[in-house]
């Protein structure tokens, strides 16, 4: 048979079936609004929801192929999850449109083949009709001029203006999907907490400080900011910082992640995972590690209450709780930064261990309470005071290094009953050229 027919590549090729499905939705003199385009779908496409995997739905939503790939613009079905766009073999993360009727892949006898598709771009479209929309394919629909027949329009769509704005001037706001789209915003002389909800792909919001208390973001240790891609929690701490969030998928094999985007103000403080060994929590129970970037310049806090931890009577020999390996963190450039200066601030004296504080840089990891820990020192404090801040400059730091307190002075074994310190370590982010 010569023809183009429905789905056919111009020239010869076998008749195929076809089948309708109400995909669009009618204005009030009848109009659908739709505009299409053509699309080739490659032999090789199958729908894996359907059974057979070789009929492609009606509703299906598309995507087009990466240019990098050697049949780059043709037509898959869309997959948010697959292999990046810059593989060869993918792409499958580009909406592309929609398939208004369902299409047979193989030819009259049976052999699967390339298929000549009319693809909705835009229109008046029912989304339950849809198979495969997410959030993502939603918002990029939704800029391209595509409306759904359900009461509101896609909030990840509308974040250049938000959908609207929440205000929780509470402690606590558990945000859910139906927030897709909005600004909130922390106001509270205390932290507000905005818990994200589960994540799925192409949720967006924008969360603003505007309280004296701060606003913590909790991303279920799933926020990538500042560099860090396990962060637990971003603090905003001061008016008018703001972020805007989205889920996307990231790395070689695609995982979801909330990507954090500066828009003002400081950039937020991340929370990072536990980096400290067993021995350097005390009955505090206090030993977190936060991180801001500004530019080339890194920052990292370890907030401690040494409370618990012990000191003994020989100088520059670790603090720590016996019995456990008791560095504070391990330094990596791509981490710190080049280390120029580090501090020790003091906010509660530090009381019946040693109240001489050190930090120093050691290659061991093991080092225990009592363990030599060297004169490699980030600061040589001195007797800390309460609502002081001791500074030194870094020595050599050595990539892979372990942090450590010391007792200084060594005039003094006990186990401490107070004391609350940050260890602030400030570095610069080296580029490769």
């Amino acid at each position: 048979m010569i023809g183009y027919g429905p789905w056919g590549v111009p020239g010869p090729h076998s008749s195929v079936a076809s089948g309708e499905a109400q995909i669009y939705w009618q204005g009030r003199f009848g109009e659908s609004n739709l505009a299409e385009a053509a699309g080739l779908i490659n032999s090789d496409v199958v729908d894996s929801g359907n059974t057979p995997t070789t009929t492609l739905r009606g509703g299906l939503v598309m995507a087009v192929k990466s240019s990098a790939a050697a049949d780059g613009g043709t037509m898959i079905v869309y997959d948010p999850d697959a292999t990046p766009v810059a593989d060869t073999t993918g792409g499958s993360r580009i909406p592309g449109g929609v398939l208004p009727q369902w299409i047979r892949m193989l030819d009259n006898t049976g052999t699967a083949a390339d298929r000549m598709a009319s693809i909705i771009k835009t229109g008046l479209i029912r989304r339950d009709a849809l198979t495969g929309l997410d959030k993502h394919a939603e918002a990029v629909f939704t800029r391209h001029g595509m409306v759904f027949d359900d009461a509101g329009p896609n909030g990840a769509a509308m974040l250049v203006h938000p959908l609207s704005t929440y205000e929780e001037d509470s402690t606590s706001y558990t945000v859910t999907a139906a927030d897709n789209g909005k600004m909130l915003v922390g106001n509270n002389a205390a932290a507000v907490t905005f818990t994200l909800p589960t994540i799925a792909h192409g949720l967006s919001y924008e969360i603003m400080n505007y309280g004296a208390g701060g606003t913590v973001i909790d991303g279920a240790s799933n926020l990538v900011v500042n560099g860090s891609i396990t962060v637990d929690n971003l603090t905003l701490d001061s008016i008018g910082d703001r972020v805007r969030i989205r889920a996307a998928y990231l790395g070689a094999t695609p995982t979801l992640k909330w990507i954090v985007e500066d828009l003002g103000g400081s950039g937020g403080v991340a929370k990072l995972p536990d980096g400290h060994a067993a021995g350097a929590v005390g009955t505090g129970g206090s030993c977190a590690t936060y991180r801001s970037i500004r530019g080339n310049d890194i920052v990292t806090e370890i907030h401690m209450d040494i409370t618990g931890l012990s000191s003994v009577a020989t100088a520059n020999d670790v603090i720590g709780a016996a019995g456990s390996a008791a560095y504070i963190g391990t330094y990596t450039e791509a981490a710190y930064g080049k280390v120029y200066k580090v501090e020790i601030i003091c906010l509660e004296l530090p009381t019946t261990g040693d109240d001489d504080i050190n930090v120093v840089f050691n290659s061991s990891a093991a080092l225990e309470l009592d363990g030599a820990g060297g004169t490699n020192f980030g600061v040589n404090s001195g007797v800390l005071v309460a609502g002081t801040t001791a500074v030194g400059l870094a020595q050599t730091v050595t990539e892979a290094d372990s942090i450590y307190l010391t007792a200084g002075a060594g005039d003094t074994a006990g186990a401490y009953d107070a004391g609350k310190i940050i260890v602030r370590i400030h570095g610069l982010k080296i580029n490769a050229t």
